[in-house]
């Protein structure tokens, strides 16, 4: 959506990697976009879960954003870095999650190939 939704370039989003999830509070079934109480409610809450919060930001305040970078930066990720993983006795289900993860991520890699196939593939029939 362009740069006045995002401080990161293509590859070092937090959410390219799994790592960042974009909420809205809902109240009787309706999203509470201008509640600011509401939104430092939920921003403590996930402080609280070790997530970073989007609401704390002076540039670029986004309190429905949170993320969990396990002290790896953007440019790490895109260089191939991951964070290290938590202990599997205080996340019983991380294995599974990392396996939903993978296989997601292959997912979507494919699509994105065949994507970026389809536009080549496109662009140089047009130019005949």
């Amino acid at each position: 959506m362009g740069k006045a939704y995002t401080r990161s370039s293509g590859g070092r989003s937090k959410h390219q990697y799994g790592l960042a999830i974009d909420v809205v509070p809902m109240v009787k079934g309706e999203p509470q976009w201008d509640n600011k109480n509401l939104w430092k409610k939920v921003g403590i809450i996930g402080e609280q879960l070790g997530l970073q919060w989007g609401g704390r930001w002076k540039s670029l305040y986004d309190p429905g954003h949170f993320e969990w970078t396990g002290g790896i930066s953007g440019n790490q990720l895109a260089n191939g870095s991951f964070p290290p993983i938590p202990k599997p006795e205080k996340y019983p289900c991380l294995n599974e999650d990392l396996e939903k993860l993978t296989q997601a991520w292959k997912a979507w890699e494919i699509e994105q190939s065949t994507l970026s196939r389809t536009r080549t593939e496109g662009s140089v029939a047009g130019m005949n």
